[in-house]
């Protein structure tokens, strides 16, 4: 089968470079938000929406009205169109809200892009020109897209989608090493042969420099030049916080999938347990959906099966008898009145869901006599991965008491804080 892919590189536009990006920018906001108005105005008028077909074959006559229009790619301005029809459509069909107009555009794609524009370290945009491009690993596959983005903290990456050749992926004929996995705030995964992975809470680490780069800000005059160069400095400190929770999800992944040929795991509906606001910011910390659709998609390209598993009940259902029975909270340990079965809360969850997944699949169900714990098994993830990627709390002080300024080179506050945190999971492969 064929997949798509993308890899995303570091561009270095320099000041020209850069006011031609944000006027192209700008015009794709203004495109959108008149597109956006002039849809309004026609389902008024006639009671009926226009298509993409229509905006779009308005075009040649918008740039004679609007020369500024000729100044962006014909493709990227078709573009625009397309995002702004994929969101009415996306409203119309139940997937998202009603669509609004655009204060900021924040990137622009070409849909049609040419392999020949990405070069050894730096790739050429029409009308832009040739833009310095940090390559660090060759392009497999044939481009599709190039996306431009500028991220809030000033930095631009160019984004190259590429369909890669016919996969054969590996399905397993035999699945020998099953596996269920609770999420949770205490662990962020327990696993069902009694290996669990400690949950980082990377909020907590970065915190303390986000609020004080959030105490800088707020002291700044609005409009002065000192206040855009805190909020830039705000938002490198929330993306150092996105960058080492992805780098450290992404690595557990590849451990996960690498280890075992199915996993299960809960498909929780994170926005309905939001709603407590005791554990919203936790929850929203740890990021589980985004964690097993990185498990997904490293599963995929391995021929890994992953079962997305109804998790209703599984806290209080017994793995023996299937008894259900309520359990508090606070009570981290299951005792089932009903045939004696005492386990660990999160481990038996992660047994219920496992049955679940295979039940679901046509297996026959097992009991939690039947499965391998953690130190029979050879690759000893659980230990591996328990004293990987726990923090030690000399580090973690040492994280919190970095001061907020700081350049982002060697041995700075940012690259340490990110090779503290991407060092724990080095030798996860390795431990198998």
């Amino acid at each position: 089968m064929r997949m798509i892919s993308a890899y995303k590189f570091r561009l270095y536009p320099d000041e020209e470079q850069e006011k031609i990006i944000d006027n192209q920018l700008r015009i794709c906001k203004e495109l959108y938000n008149g597109a956006y108005y002039e849809r309004l105005e026609h389902y008024e008028k006639t009671g009926k929406g226009l298509t993409y077909a229509e905006q779009a074959g308005a075009l040649p006559e918008m740039k004679k009205e609007n020369p500024e229009l000729a100044t962006v790619h014909s493709q990227v301005l078709q573009d625009v169109l397309r995002r702004l029809d994929a969101s009415f459509r996306n409203f119309f069909e139940g997937r998202t809200k009603y669509p609004h107009t655009r204060r900021y555009v924040s990137s622009m794609t070409y849909p049609q892009a040419k392999p020949n524009w990405i070069r050894r370290n730096s790739i050429t945009l029409p009308k832009i020109g040739r833009l310095r491009m940090v390559k660090h690993r060759e392009v497999k596959g044939r481009v599709k897209t190039v996306t431009v983005k500028r991220y809030r903290n000033g930095e631009w990456y160019a984004i190259i989608a590429v369909e890669t050749k016919e996969l054969e992926i590996k399905e397993p004929v035999e699945i020998r090493n099953p596996v269920g996995a609770d999420s949770g705030l205490i662990d962020f995964i327990y696993l069902s042969d009694g290996s669990r992975v400690e949950n980082p809470k990377f909020l907590k680490r970065h915190g303390r420099r986000i609020r004080r780069a959030q105490k800088v800000l707020s002291r700044k005059e609005k409009g002065s030049r000192n206040r855009k160069k805190a909020r830039l400095l705000l938002a490198g400190r929330w993306q150092d916080y996105t960058n080492a929770k992805d780098d450290w999800q992404w690595n557990l992944a590849k451990a996960l999938v690498d280890r075992y040929d199915l996993i299960a795991y809960e498909d929780l509906r994170v926005g309905n347990m939001v709603r407590n606001h005791s554990l919203a910011r936790a929850i929203q910390d740890a990021s589980w959906s985004g964690f097993w659709d990185k498990v997904e998609w490293k599963a995929k390209r391995k021929g890994v099966l992953t079962v997305a598993v109804d998790p209703e009940y599984s806290t209080q259902e017994c793995p023996v008898c299937h008894a259900k029975h309520e359990v508090a909270l606070s009570e981290r340990t299951f005792a089932c009145p009903s045939c004696g079965y005492t386990a660990q809360r999160d481990l038996k969850a992660a047994l219920i869901i496992l049955q679940r997944a295979l039940v679901g699949m046509g297996m026959p169900e097992f009991t939690p006599a039947e499965i391998p714990t953690a130190g029979q098994r050879t690759g000893q993830l659980g230990q591996a991965v328990a004293s990987r990627v726990s923090m030690n709390q000399e580090t973690s002080s040492r994280i919190a008491d970095e001061p907020v300024l700081g350049d982002s080179g060697a041995g700075s506050p940012r690259a340490s804080a990110w090779e503290d945190v991407t060092s724990q999971l080095n030798h996860l492969r390795s431990a198998d």
